[in-house]
């Protein structure tokens, strides 16, 4: 028997975001971001790329909390009106680089029916309750941040 759920598209709406302003100009880091991102969502036929993408120039994802992040307090505004269902990022970091902050970010958008995905990591949002699944992700985020 198939799950109905499984037969229904996602809107999938990509996150970009480059922390320096030599990214920024260059374009370069940019433009990758997009192209692999896009390239993922056609890898999956159930997903559908919106027109509306969330944007980061120049701005750090360790230095600034994500209540301080205007593009990610847009995406969870939208997640809460329900206007999609994936929020797609190139890489984990692409989101943040703060533990405590960027997993309960994740888990915000799950309950309102967002998963989170990198084309590096695949799924990010574990599901709600799933408590091994959020010490995960505050490792993963734990390690993001002492990169920096």
């Amino acid at each position: 028997m198939t799950d109905v759920k499984e037969d229904t598209k996602k809107i999938v709406r990509i996150l970009l975001r480059v922390s320096s302003d030599q990214q920024l100009e260059a374009n370069g880091d940019l433009s990758i971001q997009r192209k692999l991102v896009v390239e993922e969502v056609k890898k999956h036929e159930e997903w559908i790329l919106d027109s509306k993408e969330y944007f980061e120039g120049s701005n750090s994802g360790y230095k600034n909390s994500v209540a301080d992040r205007d593009v990610l307090q847009e995406a969870l505004r939208d997640a809460e009106n329900r206007e999609y269902d994936i929020l797609l990022a190139y890489k984990d970091d692409r989101l943040g680089r703060r533990m405590l902050e960027i997993p309960m970010y994740i888990m915000s958008l799950k309950q309102f029916g967002v998963d989170v995905y990198t084309v590096k990591d695949g799924l990010l949002t574990p599901d709600l309750g799933d408590v091994m699944g959020m010490l995960k992700l505050a490792m993963q985020y734990g390690m993001a941040e002492k990169t920096v």
